[in-house]
C-alpha cells in the first residue's frame, strides 16, 4: 500500500471511530451502564446513612408554637441561674407536642463551652428535615448550668425522688451539696411520641414521660432540674405532685 493509500485510509477511518464513539456514549446513556449505574447510586443512599437530606438555600425550621416555648424554657433557666435563690421553683411555657421520630427535639450538653475552659450547657433545637438539623438562632452556650433530673438514685444510693418527695412534704431541702434529692447530669435529651414528650438522660435508652406540668427546680442557682414522671421511685416523681403542692 503506498503513502498516498495509507493517508486515504486514516481520513476515512477518523469519522468512522467519531461516530461510533457517539453512538456508543448515547446508546449507554440511554439503555446501557449509566442508567444503571445511576440506580445502583439512588439504591445505595435509601441504605447508607448519609445525614438528613436538606433543600439547598432552605433554612431548617420549626412551628412557631414550637419556637414560642422554647424560647421561653430558655429564658426560664437564665433567669433561675441570675437570681442566686436555692431550691426554688419555676414555670415555663408548657411544651406542645414535640412530634414522632424526626420531629422536634430539645438537647442540654454540659461541657467545656469556651476556649477558658468555663463548663456550662449547650442548648441546642434539632428539627427539620428527619429531625437531625440544629435550629441554629435558638441554640446557646448557658455558661454556668448544668442539667439535673428528679430521677435516679442519688449519691447514698436511695432513689432522687422519694428523697425529694420526703423533701417537698416536710418543707425543707437538704443542702445541695449532699446531692440526694437531685440527679446532675451530663446531658439530657426531650423528644415527641405518639402520645407525648419524653426525657432521657445521661445517653440512656430509658425514655421516661416528661411531666407536663412545666415546673423546673434548682437547688444552687447552678444545676436547673426536669421532672420525668414515675412513682416517687426512680423513674420520678407522680405526675399530679405539682398540683397538690405547688397549685
Amino acid at each position: 500500500m503506498g503513502k498516498e493509500s495509507i493517508w486515504e485510509f486514516r481520513h476515512l477511518i477518523l469519522p468512522v471511530l467519531v461516530l461510533l464513539f457517539f453512538l456508543g456514549f448515547y446508546y449507554l446513556y440511554e439503555d446501557g451502564a449509566f442508567p444503571k449505574l445511576k440506580e445502583i447510586s439512588l439504591g445505595l443512599k435509601n441504605y447508607l446513612p448519609l445525614g438528613a437530606e436538606k433543600d439547598l438555600g432552605v433554612e431548617p425550621g420549626i412551628p412557631p408554637e414550637q419556637e414560642t416555648t422554647f424560647v421561653s424554657l430558655k429564658e426560664t433557666i437564665k433567669k433561675m441561674q441570675a437570681s442566686g435563690e436555692k431550691n426554688c421553683f419555676a414555670q415555663y411555657t408548657p411544651l406542645p407536642p414535640l412530634g414522632e421520630e424526626k420531629g422536634t427535639s430539645i438537647e442540654l450538653v454540659y461541657d467545656t463551652i469556651s476556649d477558658e475552659g468555663d463548663k456550662g450547657t449547650f442548648f441546642t433545637i434539632r428539627g427539620g428535615a428527619e429531625g437531625l438539623e440544629s435550629i441554629i438562632p435558638l441554640g446557646e452556650a448557658l455558661k454556668g448550668i448544668q442539667p439535673c433530673v428528679i430521677a435516679g438514685k442519688g449519691e447514698l444510693g436511695v432513689p432522687v425522688p422519694f428523697e425529694f418527695f420526703t423533701a417537698l412534704l416536710n418543707g425543707a431541702f437538704p443542702d445541695s451539696e449532699e446531692k440526694t434529692h437531685y440527679l446532675s447530669a451530663k446531658s439530657i435529651s426531650i423528644q415527641g411520641t405518639d402520645e407525648e414528650n419524653v426525657l432521657s438522660f445521661n445517653g440512656g435508652n430509658q425514655r421516661l414521660k416528661l411531666n407536663p406540668k412545666p415546673w423546673l427546680f434548682t437547688p444552687d442557682g447552678k444545676n436547673i432540674c426536669f421532672f420525668p414522671v414515675g412513682d416517687n421511685d426512680e423513674k420520678g416523681l407522680e405526675e399530679g405532685i405539682f398540683d397538690v403542692k405547688l397549685g
